[in-house]
Formats: C-alpha cells, structure tokens, sequence
C-alpha cells in the first residue's frame, strides 16, 4: 500500500511557526520603544523585560536553524535557506554582546528580518522541488 506523505511536514509549520516569531521579534524590537514613552505619559509604567527578549531571540534561531537544515537535507538541497540562517543568526549575536545599546534596535530586527526571508525562502524552495511532491512512503 502506498501513502503519499503528508506535504512537508513537520519543516512546514517549523517555517510557519519561524516566520510568526521572527516577526513579533521585530514587531518588539520596533514598536516597544515607540509605546514606552506613550505608556508614561498615561501614567503607566511597563519596564522591558530581558527574559521575553531572550527568550524571543532563542526561539527565532533555534526553530530557523532547524527549518533551513531540515530543508536542505531532507528535501531541496539548496543552501540558500542556511546562508540567510547564518547571516541572521551573525547579527542577531553581533547585537547582543558587540554593538551600542543604541544601535540594537537596527541591528537585531535587521537579523530577524533575514531569519523571516530564511523561512519563506525554504519554503518556496520546498514547494517547488520535485523531489518533495513525488515523495511516497512504502508501507504494509
């Protein structure tokens, strides 16, 4: 009997899953300095919290290392995935222990920026690759 696998699998909701964290990792990044200011003014007081933007970061490169390995070596064999993986992964760190404070806001969206560009073209790549759509499974 054969059973055609299910279309990518668990790669395909780790890109799904990537590209949403990745994007409220910039969504943080970006709109948080913009709301702190306003929340003062309203007599609010929300102090940023390291653990959520640690825990943010951890998540982004752990499930886009994952997403891009599993695509090159389980379907479509193009590096392009892990070179963006790579070079997110390069400014994500090179914003948390070498640049000005002042300067993370830039450099740390613009590393999960590429982590976002890293899943959505290990995705199309896993979409069109031939391989993946005639994929079967041999089983009894």
């Amino acid at each position: 009997m054969t059973v055609l696998l299910k279309e990518f699998g668990v790669e395909r909701r780790a890109d799904i899953l990537g590209i949403s964290i990745s994007a409220l990792c910039i969504a943080h990044c970006l709109f948080l300095p913009l709301f702190l200011p306003a929340l003062a003014l309203l007599g609010l007081s929300i102090a940023p919290d390291p653990v959520i933007e640690q825990g943010l970061i951890l998540l982004s490169v752990l499930i886009a290392g994952f997403s891009a390995a599993a695509g090159y070596y389980r379907h479509h064999r193009n590096a392009a995935p892990f070179a963006f993986f790579l070079a997110g992964s390069a400014l994500v760190i090179f914003s948390q222990f070498l640049v000005k404070e002042s300067l993370e806001p830039i450099v740390l969206p613009a590393g999960a920026l590429l982590f976002v560009i890293c899943h959505a073209v290990n995705r199309r790549l896993c979409k069109t690759c031939p391989a993946c759509r005639n994929r079967t499974l041999e089983s009894d």
